[in-house]
């Protein structure tokens, strides 16, 4: 039987994609060290000619949880 284990969705916008990209790496580098629990991360951006685009980091090290990050 599965345990129920609350997960938490976590969504941040940023003015440009360096802020995300700063965001993004902290967050790894806390999962790394046992901080947070990290089951996925993903960083969505719309560029100039309002396409999408998706850039998703998988399990970074395990854990609990989700992260989504958007610029």
């Amino acid at each position: 039987m599965s345990e129920n284990i609350p997960v938490q969705l976590i969504v941040a916008a940023f003015n440009d994609e360096k802020g995300a990209d700063e965001a993004w790496k902290q967050l790894k580098s806390a999962k790394w060290a046992g901080i947070i629990g990290i089951d996925n991360m993903a960083k969505i951006r719309r560029d100039e000619k309002n396409k999408i685009h998706i850039k998703e980091a998988g399990d970074p090290g395990g854990g609990k949880g989700a992260v989504i990050g958007a610029v």
